[in-house]
């Protein structure tokens, strides 16, 4: 198992080293596959044995780390394939970066900014209102207390709202210092409120926001070794506050500020952090594999047709939508209270596994590599993509790893429409700045032009696209 593990760990090693030749052209590849070799690699190799789940057999641990190395292999597959049918210039990322830079472009996320802020605030507000209680009420009840009791209709929309709230800690770095400040603000204070109350302990959007700042400070320029150092150091950060939050949420409610904070703060929180959500994750695919289809049969794609049926609410239509994947899960393989609704994701390559029955995943893992590289050109070709999914990076990548395609898709799709539809709204269509994308550097060995020799050529070809 540990040579097995150690394979993942030097593809994915090999992948992100590769891609950090160009990291602002190749963040998404960098993440996906850094966090994979971490999660299915490098950790279970590392775990004790006394930290892992005694209910799991050997068989099961050693099919699960080959079935994790093949999914990897899967996805760079696809990938590569895709990338070498359908290349996309470098130089293609920097003109929509220069585009932003625009009188236009900053006019457009000046209007981002601010309308974002509020929809964001509105879905705290909205939120709140589900429960019928107060911020207060809601930062002193227990953790699951209000589950239940939350209005569905108004704690759904509230919760697709509050993904606005990412925006102005990114956009911020693309406008001036008072934006960014204020930015920065904003992102800390619905952060600490969230995980405080609204989400109480929820970390996916507490850590989104934090990575939403990060990215903005990452691609506001180019790169050097201090720029980088920063944005690693931001990601330790990050990777910290996702391990120690995990077992401060379970005791805020009976804590003290005071407590809590060095709680978070103590290395003792840490401890047995192999262990812990969310770098335990691979201990759910081991799970996936010991009871899926020996305990529970193959879901034949649940997951997937409950994605087309996601604008029916399963409980006026049971037959046509499936059971959401992490609820089963989590009953099956964990056992958990079927009244407490606890969702736990089994992963990207588990999903695959419990959805289409062991090695026919697989074929679904490279059709993934496809998906994700296609999403990755649109982040780096398409001004409206960038700015709807950049300051939702970290919690793509999140959801994305744990293997909740239902959840990231339905958010996607909201960000998406929501962004064009906003700025259309504000009279900044996205579809006026098309034009400045268009205009591509031409490279050095196009030749001379009227007699200048190529550099020259060059330098004025990106004064001419400065000037956009």
């Amino acid at each position: 198992m540990i040579i097995v593990n150690s394979l993942t760990v030097i593809v994915c090693g090999a992948i992100c080293l590769r891609s950090a030749r160009d990291l602002r052209s190749n963040y998404i590849k960098a993440g996906l596959f850094g966090g994979l070799g971490l999660i299915h690699g490098l950790v279970p190799a590392m775990t004790p044995r006394h930290l892992l789940d005694p209910t799991f057999s050997n068989e099961a641990r050693l099919f699960a780390a080959v079935y994790a190395l093949a999914a990897v292999l899967a996805i760079a597959g696809g990938w590569a394939i895709y990338d070498h049918l359908k290349p996309l210039s470098s130089a293609r990322f920097k003109n929509l970066l220069r585009t932003i830079n625009t009188r236009q472009g900053k006019d457009l996320y000046k209007k981002l900014f601010w309308v974002s802020a509020m929809l964001g605030a509105l879905g705290v507000v909205l939120k709140v209102k589900a429960t019928g209680s107060s911020i207060f009420g809601m930062a002193t009840a227990m953790r699951f207390a209000f589950r239940n009791e939350a209005d569905p209709v108004l704690n759904i929309l509230g919760i697709y709202l509050l993904n606005f709230a990412l925006v102005p800690g990114f956009l911020g770095f693309f406008l001036s210092k008072r934006h960014r400040l204020w930015g920065i603000v904003y992102s800390i204070a619905i952060a600490v409120l969230c995980f405080v109350a609204v989400s109480k302990g929820a970390r996916s959007l507490p850590l989104g926001l934090c990575g939403a700042i990060l990215f903005g400070y990452f691609f506001q320029r180019e790169m050097n070794v201090r720029r980088l150092l920063g944005f690693v150091l931001g990601g330790v950060a990050i990777g910290w506050l996702a391990i120690s939050l995990y077992e401060v949420r379970h005791a805020m409610s009976t804590h003290d500020l005071g407590e809590v904070v060095l709680m978070a703060l103590s290395p003792s929180t840490s401890e047995n952090l192999l262990a812990q959500d969310p770098l335990n994750y691979n201990e759910h695919l081991v799970g996936a594999v010991e009871c899926f289809p020996r305990q529970h049969p193959f879901l034949f794609g649940a997951t997937y047709r409950r994605m087309l049926m996601f604008f029916i609410p399963r409980r006026f239509f049971p037959e046509l939508k499936p059971e959401d994947t992490n609820k089963l899960f989590a009953l099956e393989v964990y056992n958990l209270p079927v009244d407490l609704e606890t969702t736990i994701p089994p992963t990207i390559p588990g999903d695959c596994y419990i959805n289409f029955g062991g090695w026919l995943g697989l074929v679904v893992l490279f059709g993934y590599g496809l998906f994700f590289a296609w999403v990755s050109q649109k982040l780096q070709s398409s001004l409206l993509w960038f700015t709807a999914f950049g300051p939702q990076i970290t919690k793509l990548l999140l959801l994305g790893m744990r293997g909740q395609p239902y959840e990231l898709f339905v958010m996607c799709l909201f960000i998406l429409i929501g962004t064009w539809l906003i700025a259309y709204a504000l009279g900044a269509p996205f579809r006026s700045l098309r034009g400045h994308l268009r205009a591509q550097v031409v490279p050095h060995r196009t030749g001379r032009q009227r007699g200048l020799p190529r550099r020259k050529t060059a330098a004025r070809d990106i004064a001419t696209v400065s000037r956009f």
